[in-house]
């Protein structure tokens, strides 16, 4: 509804200006100040828009996926080729992949950790 929309605007706003004031307070270098506040962004666009997809069906959301994401790995030579060997198989590599935001220069393995 609209009331909810204007709530979720609302939420977002204060949480902007809570962070900004914090790494004003807090004397943050400028630099992390505008890194911080991109990644604040990209989450705060992420939760806004939340939608149920359970409202269509397995398939659709399937293809959804595929048209979403698919692009992003057929960027590799590999999974490129999946996708013209077996569209299905790629089609669920698509659909149950999970989107992971790393900040620039931040460790995603260190040795022992798999």
């Amino acid at each position: 509804t609209v009331t909810e929309m204007t709530a979720d605007r609302s939420y977002q706003i204060k949480q902007r200006r809570g962070i900004l004031r914090f790494l004003h307070v807090e004397q943050i270098p400028v630099e992390l100040r505008s890194r911080i506040m991109r990644y604040v962004e990209h989450r705060l666009q992420q939760l806004g828009m939340d939608v149920d997809l359970s409202l269509i069906s397995s398939p659709l959301q399937q293809e959804l996926y595929t048209s979403q994401r698919g692009p992003y790995f057929k960027a590799h030579p590999m999974l490129e080729l999946l996708a013209h060997m077996n569209a299905q198989t790629f089609s669920t590599i698509a659909r149950d992949a999970v989107r992971e935001v790393f900040a620039r220069g931040e460790i995603i393995f260190g040795a022992g950790s798999y």
